[in-house]
């Protein structure tokens, strides 16, 4: 097989990666970054940039309700429409893409190999029968939506940070399932841009791994501005009907109710993106969590 060698390789094309590939080029290094999807990762296509873009759009809505505050008076307040905020956002990740492409990264003179990798011992990765050598690599495959297995899920076409960007517009209500960073941002978000959301957190406050204090102020603001926020509700199970997407929720005592709404946001969690690297013959220490790392 081919062999291309390589002071440094970056497997994985997103944020952390091409940061990687850029300085390790600047500092000298022959460097290649290898993707097996599309250069820019959940950050371009699926998260911060779609995601802040969405915030600042729902920023400037709520702003607008706020008007009096400032001393005006918006008259046609009650009829603005949000039906192009969706495609303004895949304008945004589609702009900054142009700065992440194959043909920019090479004529920076960083190597790109499109595939899907696979390490067959500490110095070289396998790529579509082409075989890389490398004095150092980095790992940087970043992670994906963590779905789970919850009784009827897989029937319905539930939404994740994946594909609802997508959307050509926004539903009209939607249950957001897990009271995390992603689930409160963008529960915020398509509050203020008209949209009525139940958030669900089967734990007993929203972003349990902060403060409690400010996990407090944080839900009490978000209920103020109108989010049904569910907290200490597990989700038994989804079903469809007439359109709408019903979800059968439990609380602590056993207590059973059902929402429903147009559509469904799961973020719940994030799970590595490691499986099918053979990362056992790199040598490298790995777990279900991740690859593991030190204290720098």
């Amino acid at each position: 097989m081919q062999r291309r060698k390589f002071d440094l390789v970056v497997v994985g094309g997103g944020a952390g990666g091409l940061s990687a590939a850029f300085t390790a080029k600047y500092l000298g290094a022959k460097t290649c970054i290898i993707e097996k999807r599309r250069l820019g990762g959940d950050c371009t296509w699926s998260g911060c940039i779609p995601s802040k873009t969405l915030l600042k759009s729902a920023s400037v809505a709520h702003l607008i309700s706020r008007s009096k505050e400032f001393g005006m008076t918006v008259l046609s307040e009650s009829s603005m429409k949000t039906d192009k905020v969706m495609a303004r956002v895949r304008s945004v990740v589609h702009q900054v893409a142009k700065n992440e492409s194959v043909e920019l990264l090479e004529k920076e003179g960083i190597g790109v190999i499109l595939g899907n990798p696979r390490f067959l011992n500490e110095k070289e990765i396998e790529v579509g029968g082409e075989v890389i050598q490398f004095k150092k690599c980095v790992i940087s495959t970043g992670s994906r939506p963590l779905i789970p297995k919850i009784e009827g899920l897989e029937k319905i076409a539930y939404l994740s940070n994946e594909n609802l960007f997508d959307l050509k517009e926004l539903p009209g209500n939607i249950i957001i399932l897990g009271g995390g960073p992603v689930g409160v941002e963008m529960a915020q978000a398509l509050n203020r841009l008209g949209v009525k959301v139940s958030l669900v957190e089967m734990r007993q406050r929203i972003l349990f791994r902060e403060d409690e204090e400010v996990s407090k102020i944080l839900e009490q603001r978000i209920k103020e501005e109108g989010v049904q926020v569910l907290t200490g509700k597990k989700a038994l199970s989804f079903s469809n009907k007439l359109g709408l997407v019903y979800c059968r929720i439990e609380n602590l005592d056993r207590k059973k109710e059902t929402i429903s709404a147009e559509r469904v946001l799961v973020a719940v969690g994030r799970r590595p993106n490691t499986e099918d690297l053979s990362l056992e013959e790199s040598g490298v220490s790995f777990t279900s969590q991740g690859v593991a790392v030190n204290s720098y």
